[in-house]
């Protein structure tokens, strides 16, 4: 197996580059948000809403901010432009990219979970919203994910229902429940598979490094509680709790950014007392992850594939995406990704497919990033993403937008 692993890292490395985008011009903003709402649209990247701290640092004692601005930026213009705003001030919702526009569901309103979801399209350079129909429960912090017409999400605050609707048509339904309680997970859906990673129970405090999966065909017919099954594990048996996933044009998840899941589990129990000492600490200290991870749904199960450490390069570029964040801690991958099938499910065997470790980028050390694919039209024969901002530690954001391309 260490053959194999060692012939599978000569034979996947990938050469990953970073590059810089220009910052959104604004006070607030220049210090960095997390979780917005981010996607794009015809290849214009789109950030809107996000919370950071702009006045005092978590720390000492500053209050949370939570943003209404809609930011634009052509992908090979120069400034962004102040599209709009709206309906109200969000963060830590969903960001579906949908034909020529986005859709925007649930988040945080103010410190309350919104039920609330609108279609944000763009017209010479300005924002035009409609309100959609409303999710049957407020959601926020959940995972999010699309498989052809059909939008998808899973838990988060509150919830453990799957909800699902489909595309132009806008009424959502709920479809199955999570077998716990999960806030942040990671969800992917390629097939008529839906695949959810990582989350944390905020019943148990447990931070998850396991990976299930439903056949959504099979819902009508199969019992409750054999619904799920074990999906391959989160490599490196970290957790993806504060990373963000997106859908490749090839049909791979990418994953960018999360906790260290120790470290995290740790935090959950602080005390009162822990946490200044907590809080303290240098970005490096909570161990963000570093590594970008694929999952390939084809690939068989028994593989082990590597990725290359990155390099910085300066410039600008394109366009952005979504993330959900915690406040919490933060994550490192340390080892190599395996497709070895995670703990039990219902009982059930474990569903085929693989991780590949992309590369280590330092640049991708955050919790709450957003993250988006660059159009394949505007990206042939080689992967991107674009990532922005995101937590460098708790309560401290990066106002950093940058391209990944390997």
């Amino acid at each position: 197996m260490a053959a194999l692993a060692l012939c599978l890292a000569a034979c996947n490395t990938e050469t990953m580059k970073v590059t810089d985008l220009k910052a959104i011009p604004d006070a607030a903003y220049a210090k960095g948000v997390s979780a917005p709402f981010c996607g794009t649209i015809q290849d214009v990247l789109v950030v809107a809403g996000g919370a950071n701290f702009p006045d005092k640092s978590l720390l000492d004692g500053g209050a949370k901010r939570v943003y209404a601005d809609i930011w634009a930026k052509a992908p090979h213009g120069r400034k962004w432009v102040h599209a709009g705003v709206l309906p109200d001030s969000t963060a830590y919702g969903a960001t579906f990219a949908v034909d020529s526009a986005l859709v925007l569901a649930g988040g945080n309103v103010c410190g309350v979970t919104t039920d609330k979801v609108y279609e944000l399209r763009l017209s010479y350079g300005k924002a035009v919203l409609r309100t959609l129909p409303q999710l049957p429960v407020p959601m926020e912090q959940c995972g999010w994910t699309r498989d052809g017409e059909n939008l998808y999400l899973v838990g988060g605050v509150g919830t453990t229902g799957v909800y699902a609707c489909r595309i132009g048509i806008y009424e959502w339904s709920k479809i199955a429940d999570l077998p716990e309680p999960l806030v942040q997970p990671v969800a992917f859906a390629s097939a008529g598979k839906l695949y959810v990673w990582g989350g944390f129970n905020p019943e148990t405090l447990e931070v998850s490094d396991r990976g299930i999966v439903m056949d959504l065909t099979a819902i009508p017919s199969v019992a409750k509680d054999s619904l799920w099954k074990a999906a391959p594990a989160i490599p490196d048996d970290g957790t993806f709790v504060g990373a963000t996933g997106a859908t490749l044009p090839d049909g791979r998840l990418v994953v960018v950014g999360g906790v260290n899941r120790a470290i995290f589990a740790r935090a959950l129990h602080n005390t009162p007392e822990d946490r200044i000492p907590y809080l303290s600490k240098e970005p490096a200290e909570y161990q963000f992850r570093q590594d970008v991870f694929a999952f390939d749904p084809t690939a068989a199960d028994d593989t082990i594939d590597t990725g290359t450490v990155s390099g910085d390069v300066a410039g600008d570029s394109g366009s952005i995406g979504t993330g959900a964040v915690s406040e919490g801690a933060a994550g490192k991958a340390d080892t190599i990704g395996t497709g070895a099938a995670s703990g039990d499910a219902a009982g059930c065997v474990a569903t085929s497919g693989a991780w590949t470790r992309l590369g280590t980028v330092p640049a991708c050390a955050l919790a709450g990033p957003g993250v988006a694919v660059r159009p394949a039209a505007s990206a042939p024969g080689h992967g991107s993403i674009y990532v922005a901002g995101g937590e460098l530690k708790p309560g401290v954001r990066s106002p950093r937008i940058f391209s990944l391309a390997w």
